[in-house]
């Protein structure tokens, strides 16, 4: 399930020419709690319904490490995890992003945080102040405006 108004702030992105890109740690498949095919499952899951509304994620990146994981090998202090800017320095090389431009919305400090390593404006959410959709209406007038 998506947050309320979230279909409608990406079809917005995608209407005003962003890049949608999602980037997420995921320290559960570090911690054995599920594995990088349900990861992949939802993040397919997650474009269906938003495919349904009009809208589209471009692309995921997801970090599946965490220090203390107990899956060995993913068990790792790594470059992409948030708020390393690993997962955002892996989309620069894939898409064309113009961190003029860009912004990244997350609802905890360290998405803040990844942002700015990675140069770019970092903009903390919080779903009892506003809704998704009012937030990104403020970020593309702010470009067009």
């Amino acid at each position: 399930m998506l947050i309320p108004t979230a279909a409608a702030a990406v079809r917005l992105l995608n209407e005003a020419g962003y890049y949608v890109l999602v980037v997420t740690n995921q320290a559960g498949v570090a911690r054995g709690f599920y594995d990088e095919a349900a990861v992949n499952l939802f993040n397919a899951h997650m474009q269906k319904i938003l495919q349904s509304e009009g809208a589209r994620i471009d692309a995921f990146y997801y970090c599946p490490h965490h220090p203390d994981g107990t899956v060995k090998e993913l068990a790792i202090q790594c470059r992409c995890r948030k708020p390393q800017p690993g997962m955002l320095e892996q989309a620069a090389r894939d898409w064309p992003i113009d961190r003029d431009g860009s912004f990244l919305i997350g609802d905890k400090d360290h998405d803040v945080a990844a942002a700015q390593a990675f140069h770019i404006r970092g903009i903390k959410f919080n779903a009892q102040a506003g809704t998704l959709l009012d937030l990104v209406r403020k970020q593309v007038a702010r470009r067009t405006g």
